[in-house]
C-alpha cells in the first residue's frame, strides 16, 4: 500500500512539472539545504513551491517519504503545518502532513506534526486503520479527543483567538546555533482556558519560544510543548517532575518557559501559574505554585536553568485572574523563594503589575524583547547573550511599551543572573 502510494504521488508531481530547489531538497531529505534556501528567502507556503494544481507542498513531500530532519527545518522556517492539498488522487490519502505521514507509515513523522499543532481528521484515523499502521491508530484518536475539547473552550463566533494573520519580526529566528544535545526545555502557553477569560497571544509566544530555543541548539525532541488542552494541571507535573528529572543530568541546561495567567492566592499573597483546567478558586488543587515551580527545578541535577514568566499575579487584570466575586488585591511576587544558585528567573513584571500585549507584533511585551535579545539584539562585544545582559536590555523596553499603554509594567530578575551565558553567537 505505502509503494503505491508513493507511485501514485510520483505519477502525481511528473505530471505536475518541475518541482522548485526547495521541493527537491525536502523530498531528498536534505535538511542543510532546506535550511539555506529558507535562510536566502524562500517561502515554504509560497506558491512556486506547490506543484502545479495544488497537489503537492514542500512540507508533504517530506511527510511521505520520512525526511523527519527536512520536515523539522521547514516547520521552523514557517511551513503551514496545516496547509492542504486537495488536488491529489484521493487514493492517496496524501491531502495534507498528517495524511501523507499515515500514507507513508511514519509514526517519527506522524508524532512530529502532531508536536507542531497538524491538525486532525477522521479521514487520518480511518486511512492509518485500512493501511494496517494500527500504531498509529491512538495518536490520532487522542489529537481528536483534544481537537474536541479545544474546540469546546474557543471563544464565541466572532470572538477568534487573537494573533490570526499577524506576522512579527520575533515569530522566526534569524540564526541558528550548534545542537546541544544536553538541553532540555518545557513550555508551557495557554491562550484559551476551559473556564476562564482568554489570555491574548499566550500560544503564539510559546511557539515562537520553541522556535528559537531549537534554533538556539535544543534538540527537538528534548523541547516539550504544552498548549491549549494540553497544559493541564497533571501534564506539568508530570513533565517537571517525571520527565525532567529522568533527562536533566549534572552537564545539563533546563528552560522552562510560561504563557498564561497567573493568580494570586487571597489568603496569602502567594503566586500561582493557571494550567488550562486551572480554577482561582481552588489554587492549591488545580494551580502550580511558583513556590512548587522553583523547588522542582532547584531538585535537577542540572548545571543550570533559566526560567521565564510571561504572566502576572496581582489579580488586577492583564495575564491574572482571581477567584469570581473577589477584589483585586495587592500581592508580592516571591522573588526571594528562588532556592538554589543553579536557578535564573525571568518574570515579565513587578508583583503589583499587570502585564501587556503588543497587538502588532501578537506577543506579550515581555515574550516579545525577551526573545529579541535572546535572538542577538542583547549580545555583548563578544556576541555573547548573558542573563544580567538580556535584563538589561528588555528592562527599559517593556517599560517603554508599558507607559505607552499608560501602565507601569517593570520587568524582574531573581537567582544567579550576572555572566550566565544563554546564547554565544561568536
Amino acid at each position: 500500500m505505502v509503494r503505491r502510494t508513493r507511485l501514485l504521488c510520483a505519477v502525481a508531481l511528473a505530471a505536475s512539472g518541475c518541482m522548485s530547489p526547495l521541493m527537491d531538497a525536502a523530498k531528498r531529505g536534505d535538511a542543510r539545504e532546506v535550511r539555506s534556501l529558507l535562510d536566502r528567502g524562500a517561502d515554504p507556503n509560497a506558491e512556486k513551491n506547490i506543484l502545479v494544481h495544488g497537489q503537492m507542498t514542500p512540507l508533504l513531500l517530506a511527510a511521505l517519504h520520512g525526511r523527519l530532519d527536512a520536515a523539522s527545518a521547514l516547520l521552523d522556517g514557517g511551513a503551514d503545518v496545516n496547509q492542504r492539498c486537495p488536488h491529489m488522487p484521493m487514493t492517496t490519502g496524501c491531502e495534507s502532513a498528517v495524511g501523507c505521514a499515515v500514507a507513508g507509515g511514519h509514526q517519527d513523522m506522524l508524532d512530529l506534526v502532531l508536536r507542531r499543532g497538524a491538525v486532525v481528521t477522521l479521514k487520518d484515523a480511518q486511512s492509518a486503520r485500512r493501511r494496517g499502521f494500527a500504531s498509529m491508530v491512538p495518536a490520532l484518536e487522542k489529537a481528536l479527543e483534544a481537537q474536541k475539547a479545544q474546540a469546546s473552550a474557543r471563544p464565541p463566533a466572532g470572538e477568534a483567538s487573537a494573533g490570526a494573520g499577524i506576522r512579527s519580526d520575533v515569530d522566526y529566528p534569524q540564526r541558528r546555533l550548534k545542537e546541544r544535545p544536553h538541553a532540555f526545555a518545557v513550555i508551557v502557553s495557554v491562550e484559551n482556558y476551559a473556564k476562564l477569560p482568554a489570555a491574548q497571544f499566550a500560544e503564539r509566544d510559546g511557539q515562537a519560544v520553541r522556535r528559537h530555543l531549537i534554533a538556539l541548539g535544543y534538540p527537538e525532541k528534548n523541547v516539550i510543548l504544552l498548549s491549549g488542552p494540553q497544559a493541564t494541571f497533571s501534564g506539568l507535573q508530570s513533565y517537571l517532575e517525571e520527565w525532567l528529572p529522568r533527562n536533566a543530568g549534572p552537564d545539563s541546561t533546563v528552560f522552562f518557559y510560561y504563557s498564561g495567567h497567573g493568580a494570586p492566592d487571597t489568603g496569602s499573597g502567594a503566586p500561582y501559574l493557571l494550567p488550562w483546567d486551572g480554577d482561582p478558586a481552588f489554587l492549591e488543587s488545580s494551580a502550580f505554585s511558583l513556590k512548587r515551580l522553583y523547588a522542582s527545578l532547584a531538585k535537577l541535577k542540572a548545571r543550570e536553568v533559566v526560567v521565564a514568566l510571561d504572566a502576572c499575579f496581582s489579580g488586577a487584570g492583564g495575564r491574572s485572574v482571581l477567584p469570581k466575586g473577589a477584589r483585586p488585591l495587592v500581592t508580592k511576587l516571591e522573588e526571594g523563594i528562588v532556592p538554589d544558585a543553579s536557578l535564573t528567573v525571568f518574570a515579565a513584571a513587578g508583583g503589583a503589575q499587570i502585564t501587556g500585549t503588543l497587538d502588532d507584533q501578537g506577543h506579550g511585551t515581555f515574550t516579545y524583547h525577551f526573545l529579541k535579545g535572546l535572538g542577538g539584539a542583547a549580545k555583548d562585544a563578544r556576541g555573547r547573550v548573558t542573563a544580567q545582559g538580556l535584563y538589561e536590555y528588555l528592562k527599559p523596553r517593556v517599560e517603554e511599551d508599558g507607559r505607552r499603554q499608560n501602565r507601569a509594567q517593570t520587568p524582574t530578575v531573581s537567582g544567579t543572573a550576572g555572566e550566565r551565558v544563554l546564547a554565544s553567537f561568536e
